[in-house]
């Protein structure tokens, strides 16, 4: 008499927000230090037969205080079933910031499956100030000058100020459009 056997086995997906593989590179982009930090969403799927287990997510690294990870509702996942969780990067200093993010469960082949993060925190943050002390936004902001008759002059004062934690260097001012002169 032949036997048959079907394995019944949980089986881990992780998105963010597409499908990511056991040992991923993930970079969040930049951040300036001591701004809010930078939020990343990962939704956590079961697509096995069985229920996933044990799911705990640690962070190690050399930057691995930079990132934190929001707690999960819950620590199993029915067959068919998600959660979602969000990893924050505040950075503490300047510089390119890494750190490993382990998902922990009970899938046979991918524990913990493994995600490294990146994340480059600037130190440097320029802020414009016109003449009446308003800012000027970044990346483009129209001034209006006023109404002037031709051949006359209008001047306005702008403050450039470096509200970041590094030294600014190699600042080039420069104007365009349709008529710069």
């Amino acid at each position: 008499m032949p036997l048959t056997a079907t394995a019944v086995t949980p089986e881990i997906v992780v998105e963010s927000p597409v499908s990511l593989v056991d040992g991923a590179s993930l970079e969040f982009g930049t951040v300036l230090v001591q701004e809010p930090g930078l939020t990343r969403s990962f939704t956590i799927r079961n697509t096995g037969t069985s229920h996933l287990d044990g799911l705990a997510i640690p962070v190690d690294g050399a930057y691995a205080a930079d990132f934190t990870v929001s707690a999960l509702t819950s620590a199993q996942i029915a067959v068919g079933g998600s959660q979602t969780f969000t990893v924050t990067f505040s950075p503490q200093a300047a510089g390119l910031r890494s750190a490993a993010l382990h998902i922990a469960s009970n899938d046979p082949n991918e524990n913990p499956f493994d995600i490294a993060l990146s994340c480059q925190a600037s130190g440097m943050d320029i802020r414009f100030a016109g003449e009446d002390g308003a800012r000027v936004t970044r990346p483009v902001q129209a001034i209006d000058l006023g109404t002037l008759d031709s051949g006359t002059q209008v001047e306005r004062s702008f403050t450039v100020r470096n509200t970041g934690t590094q030294t600014l260097t190699g600042f080039h001012l420069a104007i365009s459009g349709a008529d710069p002169s």
